[in-house]
């Protein structure tokens, strides 16, 4: 990998289109739960940094739309990266987030065809009583939710652990999702019945070319 060694951790909210669980996080060669999968990906940064940019409470939000199979490829893939970040953090978060960096997004950029213009905006996150992410908005474009599943206890919540395909640690809590997204020529409407949704942590680093 070329340039800056760079390091990024936080919290993550993921939503798609698919039932209860994306068929996609135990392999990308099963189904989807429709002809397609809608998702929406939203980081907070905890902490970064990229060479001298301190990366430390910027967000950054993906929106993609693959085919029923992700193993197909064909994804087309959004950024938005956060209006407070200037433009040294703001070319630093897009380079992680498109693969050029390295890391983990580094392996997923061979499925994405079409990378939509990537936007500057106002990305707000709600958080539950116990301080996890349950909200995120892009406003008059991105509104992503998230409600925790009971777990059998009837006092924490449900996790998924040790999933085969994921960019995040190992333990992922399980949600009731719901969400509605419009723009670059798409018009997602809220469904009626809720969708996958989970939260969990994140903690990338890369270092640079030897």
């Amino acid at each position: 990998m070329e340039g800056p060694r760079w390091t990024l951790r936080g919290d993550v909210l993921e939503n798609c289109s698919c039932d209860v669980v994306c068929p996609g996080h135990f392999t990308f060669r099963n189904r989807c739960t429709h002809d397609y999968c809608r998702a929406v990906w939203a980081f907070r940064s905890r902490e970064g940094r990229h060479g001298a940019s301190d990366l430390s409470g910027l967000n950054v939000v993906l929106v993609g739309d693959t085919p029923p199979y992700m193993i197909d490829g064909d994804w087309k893939v959004g950024i938005y990266v956060d209006e407070r970040a200037d433009d040294l953090q703001a070319a630093a978060l897009e380079s992680i987030f498109t693969g050029d960096a390295g890391g983990p997004w580094a392996t997923l950029a061979r499925f994405v065809t079409t990378r939509l213009p990537t936007r500057r905006v106002p990305i707000r996150f709600e958080d539950d009583a116990g301080g996890r992410p349950c909200r995120v908005e892009i406003p008059g474009v991105l509104v992503a939710e998230a409600s925790f599943r009971r777990g059998h206890d009837k006092s924490r919540s449900a996790t998924l652990v040790n999933l085969f395909n994921t960019l995040y640690d190992p333990v992922h809590v399980v949600a009731k999702g719901s969400f509605e997204f419009r723009d670059h020529g798409f018009d997602w409407p809220r469904a009626e019945r809720s969708n996958h949704a989970i939260q969990t942590t994140f903690d990338w680093a890369v270092g640079p070319a030897a």
